[in-house]
C-alpha cells in the first residue's frame, strides 16, 4: 500500500511538472528560421529561361533592338509573386547581356521614392497633408525660405502630396539641362541641389498648387531630400534597407556619373548614334 502511494505521489508530481514546464515554455518566443540572403542577380543566368520554341521570342526582341538601336535589353515575365521569365539580349557592354547586369531605370525611381513616402507615412513619421515650405514644414529652413521670398503665401499651399501627384505648379524643371543652369547662373562646377533650388524657387508657380499637373524632376528631388529629414538616412540607404531589403533585392545603387565609375555587373549606356558620340559634360567637353 505505502509503495502504491509513493508511485501515485510521484505520478502527480510529473505531471506537475510537466504543466509547469508547458505553460513557462510557451510564453517564450519561438526562435527565428535562419532566413538565406539569395541575391537572384548572382544566381540567375539565360541558360535558366531557355526554353523550347525560344527562337520566335528572340527573333522578336532582335528585330525591336535594330528599330530602336539598342544594343542590349532585358526582358522578365511575372506571374503574382512569380518570375518566370528573365533573360538578356545583346549586348552589356562587351560581354552577352544577362539578367545579372544591372542598368539605370531613370524615372522608375520616382516610383521608389513614392513607396518610400507611403513607408514613412505609415510608420507615422510624415504625412501627405504636410506642408513643405510653410513654417514648421519639413523643408522650411533658410535654403527654402530665402530662395521662396515674399512668394512665401503661394509656396506655402505645397503639400508632399502634392509633390507626388507633380502638382505642386512649379514653373520651371531645369533638372536636365545641367549646363544652361551653369550658364545661367555663372557657376564653375556641375550645378548643386541648392542651386536647383535657388533657382526654381525664386519664380512664381505656374498654377495654384493642387489644380492642375505637370510633370516634375525637381519635386522629385524634393521629396528625395523629405525621405532623409524625416528618416534620418541618406536617400540610398533608406530605400536598400526599407523598400529593397525586405522584398530581397540587395543590388540597388545610386548611379555614378562616368564609364569609368560603373559598377562591375552594369551596363554601359550608348546615344542612339552608336559609339564615338557622347554625352556633353557639364564643362561643354
Amino acid at each position: 500500500m505505502k509503495k502504491a502511494f509513493i508511485i501515485f505521489f510521484l505520478a502527480i508530481a510529473f505531471c506537475v511538472a510537466l504543466a509547469s514546464a508547458w505553460y513557462f515554455l510557451r510564453e517564450l518566443p519561438e526562435p527565428e528560421k535562419p532566413q538565406m540572403k539569395i541575391e537572384l542577380n548572382k544566381v540567375l543566368s539565360n541558360e535558366m529561361s531557355a526554353f523550347e520554341g525560344e527562337e520566335l521570342l528572340q527573333n522578336r526582341l532582335e528585330r525591336y533592338m535594330r528599330h530602336w538601336d539598342l544594343r542590349g535589353v532585358q526582358l522578365a515575365v511575372m506571374r503574382s509573386d512569380s518570375l518566370l521569365f528573365c533573360r538578356g539580349y545583346g549586348i552589356a557592354d562587351s560581354t552577352q547581356m544577362q539578367p545579372s547586369n544591372i542598368m539605370r531605370v531613370a524615372s522608375v525611381s520616382k516610383l521608389f521614392t513614392a513607396v518610400a513616402i507611403m513607408k514613412l507615412e505609415e510608420n507615422g513619421l510624415l504625412s501627405l497633408q504636410d506642408s513643405v515650405f510653410a513654417p514648421g514644414g519639413i523643408l522650411s529652413d533658410s535654403l527654402y525660405t530665402q530662395a521662396i521670398g515674399k512668394r512665401a503665401k503661394d509656396y506655402n499651399q505645397i503639400t508632399i502630396e502634392h509633390l507626388l501627384r507633380h502638382q505642386a505648379g512649379f514653373r520651371r524643371d531645369p533638372v536636365f539641362s545641367a549646363n544652361d543652369v551653369r550658364e545661367q547662373l555663372f557657376l564653375n562646377h556641375p550645378p548643386r541641389y541648392e542651386d536647383y533650388v535657388g533657382l526654381v524657387l525664386s519664380r512664381p508657380l505656374r498654377f495654384k498648387s493642387g489644380t492642375s499637373q505637370d510633370y516634375s524632376n525637381f519635386g522629385y528631388m524634393l521629396l528625395s531630400e523629405i525621405i532623409e529629414k524625416a528618416s534620418g538616412m541618406r536617400y540610398e540607404d533608406y530605400l536598400k534597407t526599407e523598400i529593397f531589403a525586405p522584398a530581397a533585392c540587395y543590388d540597388m545603387h545610386i548611379a555614378s556619373n562616368y564609364y569609368e565609375q560603373k559598377r562591375e555587373n552594369e551596363s554601359r549606356y550608348y546615344v542612339h548614334e552608336g559609339d564615338g558620340k557622347y554625352t556633353e559634360e557639364y564643362n561643354g567637353s
